[in-house]
């Protein structure tokens, strides 16, 4: 599970894109919540801390709408 979170798979199933989007949802959530309580306690080093959750989720979330790509020739 850790190479598709990190790689993502144009071939994987339904349920597991929709595995994908829900961890990829929770790190951009938690990074949301960071980056508001940053913003309450003008805290930058939570706010830097924030960013990566951020990223992460992005990344998960993109990897969980990959799709295979066209092939040239169709028969």
């Amino acid at each position: 599970m850790g190479k598709l979170l990190w790689q993502g798979s144009p071939d994987a199933t339904a349920v597991q894109r929709i595995g994908l989007i829900i961890f990829g949802l929770g790190y951009l959530f938690a990074g949301l919540v960071l980056l508001t309580y940053a913003n309450q306690g003008r805290s930058l080093w939570v706010a830097l801390f924030a960013i990566p959750w951020l990223l992460l989720g992005a990344r998960v979330l993109h990897n969980a709408f990959r799709r295979r790509k066209a092939s040239g020739a169709r028969k």
